[in-house]
């Protein structure tokens, strides 16, 4: 029974972050994440500063917050997986679980800014 538990919490805390929810308006999208037990960040894209920012609070040291122009970024989606990455340095910022539904919202708001996510694989 023991062993069984310790499975489950190991998958539960080691489980990858995803989009659990959104809100769009006019000028801006949050996409809520859930990072683990009891821990939630977000990335917010916004319109009309032409900014993202980002908060993950992952555990053992993954975590991670900051601001950036949007320009500075790239979004790719493969294996229903959100990326964020750096493009100058090519760092990695996010990995996030989204499904195909999250990822066309994301999209289509990001097309609006002649921004769009590198989709690797439309069929996945």
């Amino acid at each position: 029974m023991k062993i069984v538990l310790t499975i489950l919490i190991g998958m539960f805390l080691f489980s990858a972050p995803f989009v659990s929810s959104h809100i769009e308006t006019n000028n801006y999208l949050h996409l809520s994440i859930v990072c683990g037990s009891n821990k939630n960040g977000y990335i917010d894209i916004d319109r009309g500063n032409q900014k993202v920012k980002y908060y993950f609070p992952y555990r053992f040291g993954k975590g991670g917050k900051g601001m950036t122009d949007l320009s500075n970024v790239v979004f790719s989606y493969r294996k229903e997986t959100l990326i964020m990455v750096y493009k100058t340095t090519s760092e990695t910022i996010s990995k996030i679980r989204c499904n195909r539904d999250e990822f066309e919202v994301i999209n289509s708001f990001l097309k609006t800014i002649n921004k769009q996510i590198i989709d690797s694989k439309p069929t996945e």
